[in-house]
Order: structure tokens, then C-alpha cells, then sequence
């Protein structure tokens, strides 16, 4: 868990270069606080409430799988904004 920060990565795999043998290319999650505040950054002001509100809605998901379907769900929707290609990307 982090912030996406490519120092972080590879400081872990510096300081427990045993974690490397374990999971090679492990998922890189983030906490939801860094993803909404980068989103509010980059995202359409125009678009900013509905989009926010169906973000945080993701965010509930229990499982993989819910999560999945969801933000599949989510890009085709917002896709359909030419404003918001370079966004959802």
C-alpha cells in the first residue's frame, strides 16, 4: 500500500529484496486519500461532482471482482465525454 510513488517502490525492494523472490510483480494499491486527491486534480471541473460520486462508489467494493465490473461500468460511461478521454485513461 502507498501513495504510487515509483522512490517507494523501489526503496522496498532495497530494503527486503526477499519480498522480490516472494512476489515479483506484486500489485501496487493505493490508499483511497491519495487516489481522490489526484483525481480532483486531474478531472473535468464541469463533470467533477456526478464523476466523484460514482468514484467513491467503487471504492466500496468488497471484493476483485465487484471492483472490476464497476470501473468497466465507470469507462464506458464517462468514456462517451470527449472531454474525459485523456482523464479515463
Amino acid at each position: 500500500m502507498g501513495d504510487g510513488s515509483k522512490a517507494i517502490r523501489e526503496a522496498k525492494s532495497e530494503v527486503w529484496p526477499e519480498a522480490n523472490e516472494v512476489t515479483p510483480d506484486p500489485a501496487q494499491l493505493m490508499c483511497f486519500p491519495h487516489v481522490d486527491r489526484t483525481l480532483n486534480k486531474k478531472m473535468p471541473r464541469e463533470f467533477a461532482k456526478q464523476l466523484n460520486k460514482d468514484i467513491h462508489q467503487i471504492q466500496l467494493s468488497q471484493n476483485r471482482e465487484e471492483f472490476g465490473g464497476s470501473f468497466e461500468k465507470l469507462k464506458i460511461k464517462w468514456s462517451e465525454e470527449p472531454v474525459c478521454d485523456s482523464f479515463m485513461q
